[in-house]
């Protein structure tokens, strides 16, 4: 990352690869929470300053950028988000599978492939994986129609949807032959 909230242009590179389990800490306003944040806004464009990129760059610089890789399924991703508050403003999306470039032609669709491939959008990964300062109580908050798409979203349970659909169009299809 470079220019990140309170990391300034070289920070180090943080390598998780080296060991299985990580414990972040540090005092108050140490950065902790930045790092999530550096990881939330390069894979879904938001972080806990909500869409507001421009809040998000490290004070007295013009532009940040965020390079975040991972491996899924046995293949390494690598997004690059880039935002710049020069003319008026402007963001960068880069996707990529190794040296395979998947960015699409606009940030909107490079974004729908990043979530796709992942299978994971930020508020399924919010009210799952991450759960933010202050932003705990989030899920048992929102509506019983949230909640469960949610929880859909988290335990893959789309393809029942899928299967009861196809139920229903046999039931059609017999009961035409029937009649």
């Amino acid at each position: 990352l470079s220019n990140f909230t309170s990391y300034g242009e070289s920070p180090p590179e943080l390598d998780f690869t080296k060991f299985k389990l990580a414990a972040i800490s540090g005092f108050n306003g140490a950065g902790k929470s930045s790092l999530l944040d550096a990881v939330t806004w390069c894979v879904w464009g938001t972080s806990r300053a909500g869409d507001s990129s421009d809040a998000l760059i490290h004070s007295g610089s013009d532009n940040m950028q965020v390079e975040f890789s991972f491996e899924l399924d046995g293949h390494i991703y690598t997004i690059k988000r880039r935002r710049s508050k020069k003319g008026g403003g402007s963001t960068a999306l880069e996707f990529w599978s190794g040296s395979h470039n998947l960015t699409e032609g606009t940030i909107k669709t490079t974004q729908e492939k990043i979530v796709s491939t992942l299978h994971l959008n930020f508020e399924t990964f919010t009210n799952s994986s991450y759960l933010r300062q202050g932003h705990a109580d989030e899920f048992t908050l929102i509506g019983p129609t949230d909640r469960k798409r949610i929880l859909a979203d988290i335990l893959g349970l789309n393809h029942y949807d899928l299967l009861e659909e196809k139920a229903k169009e046999k039931v059609k299809e017999t009961d035409s032959k029937l009649k």
